[in-house]
């Protein structure tokens, strides 16, 4: 079964909304203002490696943002 990163970036940011709405519209709009697949993932991941530094959020937000983040660098590679 494939990873579904839009899914779960969704579900990340709807975790992330009571929190901070600000980091939830930024991990949403990676979504669409990205050009290309390797593009969004790259904005995805800055985003939500910037929610983790602001050290807010639940547990369950804090674990799906970094397993977020282990699949978006599984999927792009060393850069």
């Amino acid at each position: 079964m494939n990873y579904d990163y839009y899914s779960e970036a969704r579900k990340l940011a709807a975790l992330i909304q009571p929190f901070s709405d600000e980091s939830a519209k930024k991990v949403l709009s990676a979504l669409t203002d990205g050009a290309t697949a390797t593009e969004i993932l790259m904005m995805l991941r800055w985003h939500i490696q910037s929610f983790l530094e602001e050290q807010i959020g639940s547990d369950e937000s804090r674990s799906l943002a970094r397993a977020l983040i282990g699949k978006i660098d599984a999927a792009i590679g060393p850069s």
